[in-house]
């Protein structure tokens, strides 16, 4: 915990330190690099917020939720550190595709219910979408990580999803452990249902390795695409505490 509250310091330092960043860029608008690597840098720290929250209060499957979200913005860091403006028409396309696809499902499933008024917007939106961008491409995690700096981040990524953010029956299991159940003439039978099941001890300190791994990996990603700021001289001795404590653990 003591280190995740110092991540959250030493990425809003990092970004207190960038105020000179905008320098003869402010003609090019928000998509610009730096300022999307700022961005995502404020997300994952309001995520790692979240993480520290619910692991204080025995959440863990929520905490690695946002821990999850916390890789996936470190990838994009990473996409943004590597490709540059190149990143920033890949992200600019996937909002586009989506915005596209959510507003041709409306018309397609509600029209009849939608004003008139907002249908007119909404059509005035896809034509002009479908101008800038004829066919816009997603951007999938798996794809960035791989392409990026964090391959080994996205074998966490997919645990998180697969035991946290997705209904799978792994995750499922939680709320079925052994205590619950017994066997009776070979059938297991269920005695009842763990509707708030109890944190795992291994599982909290995992998480709060994981998210600690996430946050570290986009400090370090912005502090680099910023040029190098006055806190970013912090980054080796947190890396370095990072390190010790994993060693510690494993």
């Amino acid at each position: 915990m003591a280190l995740a509250h110092a991540m959250r310091q030493l990425g809003n330092d990092i970004i207190g330190g960038a105020s000179d960043f905008t320098k003869g860029s402010r003609t090019k608008g928000p998509a610009i690099p730096k300022v999307m690597a700022i961005m995502l840098l404020s997300r994952t720290l309001s995520n790692l917020k979240g993480v520290i929250t619910l692991l204080d209060k025995g959440l863990v499957v929520e905490a690695r939720i946002l821990a999850r979200c916390c890789f996936e913005n470190a990838f994009w860091i990473a996409g943004l550190l590597t490709q540059g403006d190149e990143f920033v028409k890949q992200m600019c396309q996937d909002d586009a595709r989506s915005s596209r696809s959510r507003s041709e499902l409306l018309l397609t499933t509600h029209r009849e219910r939608i004003p008139e008024e907002i249908e007119i917007q909404l059509r005035k939106q896809l034509r002009s979408i479908k101008q800038q961008w004829p066919q816009p491409k997603s951007l999938s995690p798996k794809d960035v990580a791989w392409s990026g700096l964090l391959r080994d981040g996205y074998h966490i990524y997919t645990q998180l999803s697969a035991d946290a953010a997705h209904p799978s029956l792994t995750t499922l299991r939680r709320h079925y452990p052994d205590s619950v159940q017994h066997e009776e003439n070979g059938k297991t039978v269920i005695v009842a249902i763990d509707v708030v099941p109890a944190p795992d001890e291994e599982e909290v300190t995992t998480t709060w390795e994981w998210a600690c791994h996430a946050a570290l990996g986009a400090c370090a990603g912005v502090n680099e695409i910023l040029g190098g700021t006055p806190a970013g001289e912090q980054l080796v001795e947190i890396t370095a505490r990072y390190q010790a404590l994993t060693t510690e653990v494993s």
